[in-house]
């Protein structure tokens, strides 16, 4: 395939999806990867790349990306997005995909206005064991939902430049919302937090008949990627730190997966083009979510 691909910020999560990146160009997936970065030393440490930039105007004046990655620190996604858009570009931003609502909605109507795409940088919606609980569910395999509880903690200390909510739990709010649509008002959020762990916290959701449970932190004593789902008739258990299994009732199921939930959201985007009504939808329904638990958040401080 002749795709162009370009990363927008390398820095540790950059740096990630350009040997992604290299990763699909080995198996004749893309074509080539660019890396751009404002720091030179960041980017002449990037290898094996076909360019590199300090500029993104430099790089758009000698490229033409099929795709672009921004992965740059989170308060300039807004500002280069809407630049990278401006011009007619395909945008995959990190998280967090704008840094409000509103912003949210600038980034979708201004790919809308220029016929171009965004998309976001939730990815476990391209996580094979997320794919195949969401089948689960709905076929009925653990009857009514009871609760759910997503689990991400890291043994990382939290960045300065990010937060639990937007740099930890807003997978877990996409997560839940790509499990359960619109099942979830994230408006009655309940925050848990231990006074000496003001790096961790726990969101807590409840409707008439379940709960969900979004489980964070930061500088933990081991890493955690977990999901469970209790319902009236069964149990899903993933370790969502791998993709090959997913434990049904205490039974282990393949998953089998293709490729990486990293690679897999790259060709989604690549293949998707356009912007549709439903990921529209989607992506801005997860931004006031997160603001929703950003303000219960606020509340309890």
């Amino acid at each position: 395939m002749g795709f162009t691909v370009a990363v927008v910020g390398c820095g540790r999560w950059g740096s990630v999806h350009v040997s992604s990146l290299l990763h699909l160009k080995q198996q004749g997936m893309i074509k080539r990867v660019v890396a751009c970065d404002r720091v030179e030393k960041t980017v002449e440490a990037v290898q094996d790349v076909d360019a590199r930039y300090t500029s993104w105007q430099t790089m758009c004046e000698h490229e033409t990306p099929d795709l672009v990655v921004l992965a740059t620190p989170n308060d300039t996604h807004t500002p280069l997005g809407m630049a990278l858009l401006t011009k007619g570009l395909h945008v995959l931003i990190e998280k967090p995909f704008g840094a409000s609502p509103s912003e949210a909605r600038a980034l979708l109507d201004k790919a809308i206005e220029k016929h171009a795409a965004v998309f976001s940088g939730h990815l476990l919606r391209h996580h094979t064991g997320f794919q195949h609980a969401k089948r689960l569910i709905e076929e009925g395999a653990i009857g009514q939902l009871a609760s759910v509880t997503y689990a991400r903690c890291t043994v990382r200390p939290k960045p300065p430049s990010t937060n639990l909510i937007d740099g930890l739990a807003s997978h877990g709010i996409d997560g839940l919302s790509y499990l359960f649509p619109e099942r979830f008002e994230f408006s009655s959020t309940k925050v848990m937090r231990q006074i000496e762990r003001q790096d961790a916290a726990t969101f807590v959701i409840e409707d008439e008949t379940s709960t969900a449970s979004i489980v964070v932190g930061w500088g933990v004593e081991r890493e955690q990627r977990s999901l469970c789902v209790i319902g009236t008739e069964g149990k899903i258990d993933l370790d969502f730190g791998q993709h090959s299994t997913l434990m049904l009732n205490d039974e282990v199921h393949n998953l089998n997966p293709s490729l990486p939930p990293l690679q897999t959201q790259v060709l989604a985007a690549l293949d998707g083009l356009h912007m549709t009504p439903e990921r529209t939808k989607s992506m801005f329904d997860t931004a006031v979510n997160v603001e929703k638990v950003k303000l219960a958040m606020s509340r309890q401080i």
